[in-house]
């Protein structure tokens, strides 16, 4: 069998089990996959999973070791500034690929990525969950129908307050990349659904932050949040709010509005279940309601994957909808709804708005990396904070405004944590 072709079962390994395990037991469970590897750089954190799934599957610490093994696919849920290094190496070895977010953290990867995948012909597929929300899945539905008219402005804003569980995320790691990101890299969960639902694309950003107030106290040490002010390539306006911990609310809020020049929608700021819908020239006026999500996903989760939804729980079921999404696409049932292109429209306005915040609020034009043309001034170009991109003229710091010096003590205070 050749690389890339699949069986009817498509044979996947997940990469981090951290953030992974919830593809781990969907991919398990689901009738259309079987899980066959894991892999970890740390043996720590593989010995649960070894307890759970013993020598059903294999597991490795090493992702060339798991790229030898006879499998269709990886899920690469590792550290989100190396998906697309890993990406383009699954690739390359002939695997399908369903990456968590961002993409990638610097334009000269998105170049690198982009033309891998046209080079193979593989599935590249990025996760964002946020699009498979009922909310974000009901505006999707509404503005294709055309009941909103056409996009004329809307807004996103993804606010979880990670403070109280920063340790465990980070595990007292003082270089561990959530803590020196940039302030606006997380764009994809409130901007992805925006895109996703009108089929449009950021041509212009502009990024703004606040200070480091709160993040400090935890060893955190960009903006306590970011704004992405974003024009869209049909002439709309976008704003998009990214914070971390910085902002302090509870429950989280992944809150999404659409105004079209029909009427607009919006989901609960308290309540991800409900949408508000107002139609010019209805009877009814505002109408709040629950998303039907027979209707919104439509027939392609038939009834004999209902089971595994259910089961598999993670960010309210969404975690499964982008499994299921991604094993329909390499059987060929379903057209690649996050393909590289989508993906990169996603994530590169977060990393030209922080570059805009560096560079005093300086407008950028955000590449089309359809165009081949268009990525040769970016082929090179791998601006960023990580370490191993250092370059003069790149940031030392992942935030324009002052930082208080955050003690080593703060971050042993989080060792240890799983």
């Amino acid at each position: 069998m050749s690389l890339g072709q699949v069986r009817h079962k498509v044979r996947v390994g997940v990469v981090g089990v951290r953030r992974g395990r919830v593809f781990i037991s969907t991919m398990d469970q689901h009738p259309d996959a079987e899980l066959v590897a894991v892999c970890d750089l740390s043996e720590e954190a593989l010995r649960p999973i070894k307890a759970e799934y013993g020598d059903r599957i294999a597991y490795y610490q090493e992702f060339g070791k798991l790229l030898e093994h006879d499998l269709d696919a990886v899920v690469l849920a590792n550290a989100a500034h190396e998906h697309s290094l890993l990406a383009v190496r699954a690739l390359d070895a002939g695997r399908h690929v369903l990456s968590e977010v961002p993409a990638c953290q610097t334009l000269g990867e998105a170049v690198d990525l982009v033309e891998t995948v046209e080079r193979t012909g593989l599935v590249y597929m990025m996760g964002e969950n946020l699009c498979f929300f009922p909310h974000a899945g009901e505006m999707r539905r509404r503005y294709r129908a055309g009941d909103l008219g056409e996009f004329q402005h809307g807004e996103g804003e993804y606010v979880h307050d990670t403070e109280k569980i920063w340790a465990r995320l980070t595990r007292g790691d003082r270089s561990h990349w959530r803590n020196w990101r940039g302030s606006t890299f997380y764009c994809t969960h409130p901007l992805g659904p925006l895109i996703d639902v009108t089929d449009t694309r950021v041509v212009r950003v502009v990024g703004m932050e606040t200070p480091n107030r709160v993040g400090h106290r935890y060893g955190r040490l960009h903006g306590d949040s970011g704004l992405l002010m974003c024009q869209m390539s049909n002439g709309a306006t976008v704003k998009i709010l990214i914070s971390h911990g910085g902002l302090k609310r509870e429950p989280s809020s992944h809150w999404l509005a659409l105004y079209g020049t029909k009427g607009c929608i919006e989901s609960s700021r308290w309540d991800r279940n409900l949408v508000s819908l107002y139609i010019d020239g209805a009877e009814e006026g505002r109408r709040e309601y629950a998303p039907d999500l027979s209707v919104v996903h439509g027939d392609w989760v038939d009834d004999s994957y209902l089971d595994v939804a259910k089961r598999a729980t993670g960010h309210g079921g969404a975690d499964f909808y982008v499994s299921h999404a991604f094993l329909q696409t390499v059987l060929g049932r379903l057209e690649n709804r996050i393909d590289v292109y989508r993906a990169l429209d996603m994530s590169l306005p977060g990393l030209l708005g922080f570059r805009s915040i560096m560079e005093r609020n300086m407008p950028f034009d955000v590449p089309d990396l359809r165009d081949v043309a268009a990525r040769e001034a970016w082929r090179r170009d791998h601006w960023s904070l990580d370490p191993k991109y250092r370059a003069p003229g790149y940031p030392t710091h992942p935030s324009s405004f002052p930082v208080p010096e955050v003690s080593d003590d703060v971050y042993g205070q989080h060792r240890g944590h799983s």
